[in-house]
């Protein structure tokens, strides 16, 4: 008899200005050009990066990074309605 193998349950992407405050998630992707996704790589944003969101609003606020190893920076609210990310 044959193993059925299924993928993990993985949330599906919201937009970042969906979650409230105090909550994580995953960057996912974004709908942004690429020079502005290169603009937030640069800043620590990118694939997979761990979020926390601290202030939602203009600008959203987050925390990047797990513990103490982490950033705080701040988005302006129509550029984090362009980011997709998995709740956590």
């Amino acid at each position: 008899m044959g193993v059925i193998v299924t993928e993990p349950t993985r949330t599906k992407p919201i937009r970042l200005t969906q979650l409230a405050q105090g909550q994580s998630a995953r960057l996912d992707s974004s709908s942004l050009p690429d020079i502005q996704t290169e603009e937030l790589r640069a800043m620590g944003l990118g694939p997979e990066c761990e979020l926390r969101v601290c202030k939602m609003g203009e600008p959203c606020i987050i925390w990047l990074g797990s513990g103490a190893g982490g950033c705080r920076i701040a988005l302006a609210k129509k550029l984090a309605d362009h980011l997709h990310v998995r709740p956590c």
